[in-house]
């Protein structure tokens, strides 16, 4: 667990600290190219010397559980009547998976427009926002604490298949544990092939998580 990101969570509306003006601008450039790169693909390999900042992969914790519902909390005040449902996502949802230490979090809203109902929200919150240029149903948002990457939610239409396919992934793995055993040792073998290259990783595990994708599909078309 980053000690930055364990302590009570802020109610009030702007109550986390923000960065300063030359720490916010690279944030934004880096979360903007973190996106961009997942839609065109990285393919650097490590040679000692990575292209991003150094990630890791951590044992899981019980404690992310926690960090999700109050994070939710002040999110669900905040956003009022826009969100439709607040999910957790990602690897820090399933119980037993490795991940790194950043809780990912869903927020289904009624509509992605006009951005100016829930950006400058985020923004009081402490958050970065950066569009997602492949989808014009996601928004992305991180919340760094003490210098530590705590938090990214994905502000995303409710129904649209970007929050559907992302819920499908994580009930899939947390009900079929040798799946989730599976993805837990390739997100492992990523991070030591390319720690420093988080982009890389990343793209790295779309086939798998493609395939679970097809499975889900597979798995709803014999229900009916």
């Amino acid at each position: 667990m980053s000690p930055g990101c364990w302590r009570g969570q802020p109610t009030a509306r702007g109550s986390h600290q923000k960065a300063v003006p030359d720490q916010e601008r690279l944030g934004h450039l880096f979360d903007g190219l973190a996106l961009l790169a997942r839609v065109r693909g990285s393919k650097a390999e490590h040679h000692g010397v990575g292209r991003t900042r150094a990630y890791s992969i951590v044992e899981p914790d019980t404690a992310w559980a926690e960090r999700f519902e109050q994070e939710a909390a002040r999110l669900r005040v905040a956003l009022g009547a826009q969100v439709v449902r607040i999910e957790h996502i990602g690897s820090t949802s399933v119980r037993g998976l490795p991940a790194k230490p950043i809780v990912d979090i869903s927020v289904g809203l009624t509509s992605m427009e006009p951005r100016g109902a829930y950006v400058p929200v985020l923004h009081g919150l402490g958050y970065r926002t950066v569009l997602d240029p492949s989808d014009p149903d996601h928004e992305f948002a991180s919340l760094d604490l003490d210098g530590q990457r705590c938090f990214h939610v994905h502000l995303c239409l409710a129904g649209s298949r970007f929050e559907r396919r992302h819920l499908a992934f994580r009930d899939w793995l947390r009900t079929h544990p040798e799946d989730a055993a599976a993805y837990g040792e390739l997100k492992r073998e990523l991070a030591a092939t390319h720690p420093n290259d988080v982009h890389t990783y990343t793209e790295a595990k779309t086939g798998f998580i493609r395939s679970i994708e097809a499975q889900v599909l597979a798995a709803a078309s014999g229900a009916v």
